[in-house]
């Protein structure tokens, strides 16, 4: 659990709602002792999901490459509901965090609450000396071996960054740690196609929509490093950083000159998460 979670937290394990200090899985399981888990974070408004489906769907094709099952939608969904009602969120945001353990066929899942992280209005970043490898049997998945993306972003925070940015085996951008990336330039929108091993992110996936629904070209395609540092502005993507312009690159101040672009993608999808249904 996340250490912002507090102990007397509720969260729901196979059906159970208990304390997070008494929720209870096996260190036996393949999931937990070999990494073979999967998970989702979500955002959570007031009772409302955002792409609910969308994070379904994904993890259940991870569980499904393990051989194992997820709950069905209805019953996650409502195990979230009464989370949010219990843990007092019904009223305001909040992160979901949904982790599937394997256990050769059969799914330890645990759905948890707690409230949403602040974040600054911009963020800095710096390249991780780390790369993703877009033929690894984990591209696309959001897997719980996880390691790799935790130590590059704690390892740019002890550097005073926000986020590290991560290219593939072929050098090319792919992504964040815990984020995909998008770079703007000349009034067009690009983004890491999926090919160089980048998550396809929710969030992601919800901002190549935005830019068709307001007419603004939007292309997925390999992007190497002198786009980032030559373009017009970039930002991250995330279910919980939502439109997260980027402030820095290496210590470097990105140019602005297509800043309202971003603020308009930034409302856009904003209207999308938390507008009226």
């Amino acid at each position: 659990m996340n250490t912002t979670e507090s102990d007397t937290e509720m969260v729901w394990v196979n059906g159970q709602i208990t304390p997070t200090s008494e929720a209870m899985i096996s260190v036996s399981v393949p999931g937990v002792a070999l990494g073979l888990g999967f998970f989702e974070t979500l955002c959570v408004e007031q009772c409302r999901f955002f792409k609910f489906e969308n994070h379904y769907e994904r993890l259940k094709y991870g569980v499904g490459k393990a051989g194992a099952n997820l709950p069905l939608a209805s019953d996650l969904r409502l195990a979230i509901l009464q989370l949010v009602e219990i843990n007092g969120y019904q009223t305001s945001s909040c992160r979901v965090r949904i982790s599937c353990y394997v256990d050769n066929d059969s799914t330890f899942t645990v759905v948890a609450t707690s409230a949403m992280p602040v974040r600054g209005a911009t963020a800095s970043t710096i390249l991780s000396p780390y790369r993703v490898n877009e033929y690894s049997a984990l591209v696309g998945l959001k897997s719980s071996s996880y390691a790799m993306n935790i130590l590059a972003l704690r390892e740019a925070q002890e550097l005073g960054s926000d986020e590290a940015l991560m290219l593939n085996t072929a050098g090319e951008l792919c992504e964040g740690t815990t984020s995909n990336l998008f770079l703007v330039k000349s009034g067009e929108v690009h983004t890491p196609h999926i090919e160089s091993g980048c998550l396809p992110g929710i969030a992601r996936g919800a901002v190549i929509e935005t830019c068709e629904e307001l007419g603004i070209s939007c292309f997925e395609r390999a992007l190497s490093i002198n786009e980032l540092q030559d373009c017009d502005a970039a930002f991250l993507t995330s279910s919980l950083r939502r439109v997260h312009p980027i402030s820095s690159f290496d210590g470097n101040l990105l140019e602005s000159a297509e800043q309202e672009l971003v603020v308009e993608l930034l409302s856009a999808y904003e209207a999308k998460v938390y507008g009226p249904e």
